[in-house]
């Protein structure tokens, strides 16, 4: 079995350098044909014309929303055209809606990294936007997310980076990428402060601390609940990162015996959708009238449904930020290799007077990084999110009911 996947990551970093190679043999191929090069005098307009990159998964861009809207203002449409690159398509329309950029290039992460015909169109396509600037908004680069995006950019581009002073997470390749990286501290920094750092060391422009308000969303009557419910999400990036399904089943089965509110799980992918499947069978034997709408909703759809829910419960996920962006009463399952980076959020960048709790059994090793210090990995989970008792998640719940209903 060990073999078996020491095999497996060395394909994938055969793989890797591969990418590297094709990559550039598509700038040698644009360089030679001109594609994506200026040419004097082909200008309708004079506008700059800027291109931000930004990579994450759903739950980054809900948290990046308001720094995005601030982007836009760093570089008024007046005089910059902006286009953002973005390797999650699905929020989209929603970045669109709540920002103000000129042009969105969708990516779509999986076919990028294994379809060679889409990554030459795209990278392509990435070139005749023609930028005067290319600005990485993240501030830990990698080749496989951002970089690539980068890298294929005639050398007349000013390509603008910043990189923690903590990391080595770029190397000389990397960093060779850009024409000018801007070196900087995040040291205990949550993920938003983060972000807001990146626009100021680039722009020069103070940047507010804030998250942003998701606008309503236009979705399908059948989605929406006539009967007050409130929503689990027991999924999130990674399995070892998951509250135990028997756990969730449990706190469900309190929380419905003491409210009669209708439980709805909500989720996205395969793994969300199996979580789902398990804690509703193991609910179902309680005699709980449950509803599983993992894999049934768009994205808008479960905006809306946490937007009108009683209130949200789940792990460190897209789903609990959304929760927060659309001023809905959230409870947060957390671990601690992440801890104060995304959850708990801090006072100064709350929104709104919603309640925000995070449930978590505290230990001195909070805030690792997820390099654990123990091998225990109970029910195949982190032990510090395993270690989160269903006793411990119902008094703080409880105790939240009491005083609304």
């Amino acid at each position: 079995m060990k073999g078996m996947k020491m095999q497996l990551q060395l394909v994938q970093r055969l793989w890797q350098m591969f990418l590297y190679i094709f990559d550039g043999m598509i700038k040698v191929y644009c360089d030679l044909f001109k594609i994506g090069i200026k040419r004097k005098n082909t200008r309708q307009d004079k506008k700059i014309k800027v291109m931000i990159v930004k990579t994450g998964s759903i739950g980054d861009f809900v948290i990046w929303l308001g720094i995005a809207k601030q982007w836009c203002k760093a570089y008024p449409e007046d005089r910059y055209e902006i286009t953002l690159v973005c390797n999650c398509p699905v929020i989209c329309n929603i970045i669109q809606k709540n920002s103000g950029f000129s042009k969105i290039i969708a990516v779509d992460d999986k076919r990028c990294h294994t379809k060679l015909k889409y990554r030459f169109d795209l990278l392509t396509e990435v070139r005749k936007v023609y930028p005067d600037i290319v600005v990485n908004g993240d501030y830990e680069s990698s080749y496989r997310n951002d970089v690539m995006f980068i890298k294929v950019l005639p050398s007349s581009v000013e390509k603008v980076g910043v990189t923690s002073e903590e990391s080595n997470y770029l190397n000389q390749k990397k960093e060779k990428c850009f024409t000018k990286l801007i070196k900087t501290s995040f040291k205990d920094e949550s993920e938003l402060a983060r972000y807001a750092k990146v626009l100021t060391a680039i722009t020069g422009n103070q940047c507010e601390k804030k998250y942003s308000i998701i606008e309503e969303q236009t979705v399908k009557e059948k989605i929406k609940e006539e009967k007050r419910y409130f929503l689990v999400s027991p999924g999130a990036r990674e399995l070892i990162k998951c509250w135990n399904v028997e756990k969730y089943a449990e706190l469900i089965v309190r929380i419905y015996n003491k409210t009669k509110l209708v439980p709805i799980i909500l989720g996205a992918s395969q793994t969300d959708n199996e979580l789902a499947k398990q804690i509703t069978s193991i609910a179902k034997k309680q005699n709980i009238a449950i509803k599983n709408l993992s894999g049934k909703t768009t994205l808008e759809e479960s905006i809306e449904l946490i937007r009108n829910a009683e209130f949200h419960i789940g792990n460190c996920s897209g789903n609990s930020h959304i929760a927060n962006s659309v001023l809905t009463d959230n409870f947060v399952l957390v671990g601690g290799g992440h801890f104060n980076k995304y959850f708990p959020y801090k006072e100064d960048e709350k929104i709104g007077d919603t309640n925000q709790t995070c449930i978590f059994d505290y230990k001195d090793c909070f805030g690792c990084d997820w390099k654990c210090v123990t091998s225990e990995r109970p029910n195949g989970k982190w032990k510090c999110v395993d270690d989160i008792s269903v006793d411990l998640a119902w008094k703080i719940i409880e105790n939240y009911l009491e005083k609304k209903y």
